[in-house]
């Protein structure tokens, strides 16, 4: 299966993805990643260099591994990131940690750092840092956790809010050009002070496909019923387990499609029209 760019996934080339909202932009990009993660096939003829239009799919084929014939020189996929206090064997509650492989930087209303979280790989994982007279310290003990991308949700104040289950998919909406914002403490737990960024808002619950994104949804309309201007829930009722934003724009190039999707949650305290 050709593994198309996304907004999560873009291309490592010109760093774009095939969506209708960047026509125009010149971050467009329809191409795609080789079978063996070596070669990217990239649309954008300014960074073609010396290459030729590769025959039946219309992009330029470049070698991530090495030398390119663009005439530079695109390198391995990045390094694992390197992360005081981590160690490789290092142990979780549950077992141990595994790959440090994304970070992401929560900040407060004026742009400066407060808290972040850190993704691993095999095993799939979150740990927290807070940040500390310019230093990152494990734990979040004694910090007032903020809103990811809380700066963009202040700004745009006359746009609706997408609240999305973890971070990944919030990005995949802000690649959009959309303002979206997630919660650190995990799925299931939301604290009464995060509702001041969302007073009289329209907010969009956006409920990944499965057991946890049912609860959470029922956990957020009871939060936020009466504190949003307008409270919506975005679901995906007939996806697999797990499916959620992120897979929905890979599949759909956007989420133009996403409102016969939706529906307002009205004066209800509790979902009752989500499919079983």
């Amino acid at each position: 299966m050709i593994q198309r760019f996304t907004p999560s996934n873009p291309c490592p080339i010109c760093g774009g993805y095939q969506s209708e909202r960047l026509r125009g932009t010149g971050r467009r990009c329809w191409g795609f990643i080789g079978k063996d993660g070596a070669i990217a096939f990239c649309t954008r003829t300014d960074l073609a260099g010396g290459l030729l239009v590769s025959n039946g799919c219309g992009a330029y084929r470049h070698d991530l591994t090495g030398p390119c014939g663009c005439g530079g020189q695109h390198g391995a996929s990045p390094a694992p990131l390197s992360l005081k206090g981590h160690r490789s064997g290092d142990y979780r509650d549950d077992g141990p940690l595994g790959t440090p492989v994304a970070v992401y930087v929560y900040e407060d209303e004026n742009g400066k750092p407060v808290h972040r979280t850190v993704r691993y790989a095999d095993p799939k994982g979150f740990r927290q840092q807070r940040y500390e007279m310019g230093e990152w310290l494990w734990g979040l003990k004694g910090m007032k956790r903020v809103l990811y991308r809380l700066p963009a949700l202040l700004e745009a104040t006359t746009q609706p809010v997408f609240l999305t289950e973890g971070e990944k998919d919030a990005d995949t909406l802000h690649g959009l050009g959309y303002v979206a914002t997630t919660n650190s403490d995990g799925a299931l737990t939301w604290r009464k002070h995060y509702n001041t960024w969302l007073r009289r808002r329209d907010v969009i619950i956006v409920e990944d496909s499965d057991s946890a994104g049912a609860t959470r949804t029922d956990m957020l309309v009871t939060a936020l019923c009466g504190v949003a201007s307008r409270l919506r829930v975005a679901c995906f009722p007939d996806q697999r387990r797990g499916y959620d934003i992120s897979d929905y724009v890979a599949d759909h190039g956007g989420i133009d499609g996403l409102t016969s999707a939706m529906y307002d949650t009205g004066a209800a305290r509790l979902i009752t029209k989500r499919s079983a």
